[in-house]
């Protein structure tokens, strides 16, 4: 697991192509965020990087009911990463391998 100052990882949550994203502990406010962080393939690309970082001070601007809250967004020791608001539960993905009726896929898809 990375080591990042401010932040007490507890477990990785997920993973996909492009980032891990970990459960962790604000130190400061201590209060539980996720913390996506980029490959360790793609930091080396330094376009994907400068949209990795752009895209997240973007969503870091935008205050909606359904957006996540970006709290942080940086580079530390060549791991690029995105502290955002937790929220425990099911992921999507527990949710698509479940059986779902229609609604139940309508009210997710809206």
């Amino acid at each position: 697991m990375i080591e990042l100052p401010g932040y007490i990882f507890e477990k990785q949550l997920g993973h996909g192509g492009m980032a891990k994203v970990y459960l962790a502990r604000h130190i400061g406010l201590d209060r539980l965020v996720a913390i996506k962080v980029l490959s360790k393939d793609l930091h080396g690309d330094e376009s994907f990087s400068q949209r990795f970082i752009r895209e997240a001070r973007i969503v870091a601007n935008l205050t909606h009911q359904n957006i996540i809250t970006v709290h942080d967004v940086g580079v530390y020791n060549e791991f690029h990463y995105i502290a955002m608001e937790y929220l425990p539960g099911e992921t999507l993905d527990d949710k698509i391998k479940k059986k779902m009726n229609g609604r139940q896929i309508l009210n997710i898809t809206k």
